[in-house]
C-alpha cells in the first residue's frame, strides 16, 4: 500500500479568478460570488491533480514507508535469473529504488527513518542519490552502499519528504536590495510558484528572507547587497486550464448533488484534455 500526504498545498492556482469570470460569462463588476469561485478553482484543480495523478505546481509531500526496498532473496540467495548482464542488470538493482508518486520530482528534502533502538535518524544527501528526470523519480543508494536497518516490523519507519511540480520551470535573476527601507524585491517573471534559493555573490545561501504575494522582503542588514534568487514560474499547459474551467463551469452551473435533469459529458472535454497529462499507473515495488 502506497502512502503519501500532502504538506503544503500550491501557492497560486493554474487559472485566474478573471479567467473563471470570463468562462462563466459572469457580467462585470459581479463580485458577489468570488470567494465561491475561488473554492471552485482549487476543488478542480484537486480533481484534475488526483486524475492526472500528478502534483501541477510546486507542493511539498511526505511517502511514508515500512522499510526501506531490499532485494529479492529467496531462500538466502538472489534467483539466477536476476544476475544475467551482472553488475548492469537493471532487474537486480531495480528493487533498491524508492520511486516517489505525484511527478515530477523537484527535490528531496529529506529522508528519515526509525533506527533499531527507535530513534528517529536523517539519511545524508550524500548516501543517495535522485534522479528527477524521470516519472517517477526514483531514489537510490550511493554505489557501495545500501540502506540503513529499520525498526522491525514499524509501520511508516521511513519517511521521505519531497516537492513536486509538473508544469513548472525554474529561473535565475540577479537583483540588488534597495538601500533604504522597504528592502523588498519584486522578480520579474510572473507567475511565480515557488522560491528555491537566494545566495550571495559567492554562491553562499542567504536567510532571514520571506516571500509574500510574489514579492522578496529582507532584512535591515541586507540593505544594497546584491543577491541572485532562483525561483519557478508556472507553465501550464493551456489543456489542463481549459479543463479546469470546465470543471469550475459544471461544478457553478450545479450547486446541489442531485438535480432533475439529466446530465449527459460533452464528448471530448474535460477527460478529454487531462488525459493528455496523465501519470500512467504502475506498481510501487518497496522491496519488501
Amino acid at each position: 500500500m502506497l502512502n503519501y500526504t500532502l504538506i503544503t498545498p500550491p501557492a497560486i492556482e493554474p487559472v485566474t479568478l478573471a479567467q473563471a469570470h470570463a468562462q462563466l460569462r459572469l457580467d462585470t463588476g459581479f463580485t458577489a460570488d468570488d470567494t465561491y469561485i475561488t473554492g471552485l478553482i482549487s476543488a478542480a484543480r484537486e480533481v484534475a491533480e488526483k486524475y492526472t495523478r500528478r502534483a501541477f505546481f510546486n507542493q511539498t509531500w511526505v511517502l511514508s514507508l515500512d522499510a526501506f526496498p531490499a532485494w529479492n532473496f529467496r531462500n538466502g540467495t538472489v534467483n539466477p535469473s536476476e544476475r544475467k548482464g551482472w553488475p548492469f542488470y537493471s532487474t537486480y538493482w531495480d528493487p533498491l529504488a524508492i520511486r516517489l508518486p505525484k511527478p515530477r520530482c523537484v527535490r528531496v528534502t529529506s529522508i528519515t527513518y526509525l533506527d533499531l533502538t527507535n530513534t528517529v535518524q536523517t539519511l545524508s544527501p550524500s548516501s543517495y542519490a535522485v534522479d528527477v528526470t524521470s516519472e517517477p523519480a526514483r531514489i537510490v543508494p550511493m554505489p557501495g552502499t545500501t540502506w540503513p536497518t529499520t525498526q522491525l516490523y514499524l509501520p511508516g519507519s521511513v519517511q521521505v519528504t519531497f516537492e513536486a511540480a509538473s508544469f513548472v520551470q525554474q529561473v535565475q535573476e540577479a537583483f540588488t536590495v534597495p538601500a533604504e527601507a522597504p528592502y523588498t524585491y519584486t522578480p520579474l517573471q510572473t507567475p511565480q510558484t515557488a522560491v528555491d534559493t537566494i545566495v550571495d555573490g559567492d554562491g553562499n545561501v542567504i536567510a532571514g528572507w520571506s516571500a509574500s504575494n510574489g514579492v522578496l522582503t529582507f532584512p535591515a542588514a541586507s540593505a544594497g547587497a546584491s543577491y541572485t534568487v532562483t525561483y519557478y514560474i508556472a507553465q501550464c499547459p493551456q489543456s489542463i486550464q481549459s479543463a479546469i474551467l470546465l470543471l469550475v463551469s459544471h461544478f457553478y452551473e450545479n450547486r446541489l448533488p442531485v438535480v432533475g435533469q439529466v446530465l449527459s459529458e460533452v464528448p471530448m472535454s474535460t477527460k478529454f484534455l487531462l488525459d493528455f497529462h496523465l501519470f500512467e499507473q504502475f506498481t510501487f515495488e518497496t522491496g519488501y
